[in-house]
């Protein structure tokens, strides 16, 4: 499936939000297929922010270009009106109208899971939306016949953008227990910001989370996690990991966003 069909695709199976019940919401605990964020490297600044080398020029067939980003561009340039518009407009349009070659398929599927989360809820009440568009989010193609399974550093970019595009939709309970499974399948057992709303079962494992959340704040600020051999330290140190991978995203979308300021 191209993604000139994510919309539709989307539209289809999710577009009408179900009522929920628990027989809605059995979220797999089988892994299909992994998956990882596809980076090219760039030039690494001094204050540590990674030059992707996204320009207005590129920034709609560049890889690293963040959905945010995309979806401002067509926010400053049609307004409102882009969100009706059929990929088709889009392919027509952009090009003309940002000067460019081409719209490439992976800026095409950001913006339609951006589109997505602007008309409607579904991101937020069922895990397979949450999924498909985590992964344009995380500069990939979805797949719509073959699961692809996210890390939890690749949902925390996810929810990231979802609550800077809307903060008015309440998660379902498929969605937090799908996020508390990957997280589960990495290996960390204590959430952070901004997966924050969702609770894992820590009954099988000897982890306090609540003196884990004491001493996060520290670890995070200095960005030094303990070396030791313990539970806690490990959990810390996962932690710190996929809070990095976080952080570079969010400051590689303030070192995008100045194309909108002064573009």
């Amino acid at each position: 499936m191209t993604s000139e069909d994510f919309f539709n695709c989307l539209l289809k199976l999710g577009g009408v939000i179900p009522p929920e019940s628990d027989e809605d919401n059995n979220v797999p605990e089988v892994v299909v297929e992994e998956t990882t964020a596809n980076q090219e490297d760039g030039e690494v600044h001094s204050n540590g922010i990674i030059d992707t080398g996204v320009t207005l020029r590129n920034v709609f067939s560049h890889p690293e270009a963040h959905p945010i980003l995309l979806d401002l561009l067509l926010a400053k340039q049609y307004g409102q009106d882009w969100l009706g518009w059929e990929p088709e407009t889009l392919e027509h349009f952009v090009p003309l109208d940002f000067k460019v070659k081409e719209i490439s398929g992976l800026a095409m599927s950001k913006l339609m899971a951006c589109k997505t989360l602007h008309m409607v809820d579904t991101y937020w009440k069922q895990w397979e939306v949450f999924n498909w568009c985590t992964m344009p989010f995380n500069n990939l193609y979805p797949d719509f016949e073959v699961m692809q399974v996210p890390t939890v550093a690749q949902c925390l970019i996810s929810v990231d953008i979802a609550e800077r595009i809307r903060n008015d939709v309440e998660w379902s309970e498929e969605v937090k227990r799908y996020i508390g499974t990957v997280y589960r399948h990495d290996g960390i057992f204590c959430t952070i910001a901004p997966t924050h709303f969702v609770n894992i079962d820590t009954a099988d494992f000897v982890i306090d989370c609540k003196e884990l959340h004491k001493l996060w704040p520290t670890v995070r600020e200095t960005q030094i996690a303990p070396d030791d051999q313990t539970i806690m330290g490990e959990q810390l140190r996962l932690l710190l990991s996929v809070y990095k991978y976080l952080k570079a995203n969010q400051d590689t979308l303030r070192n995008q966003l100045k194309l909108v300021e002064y573009g």
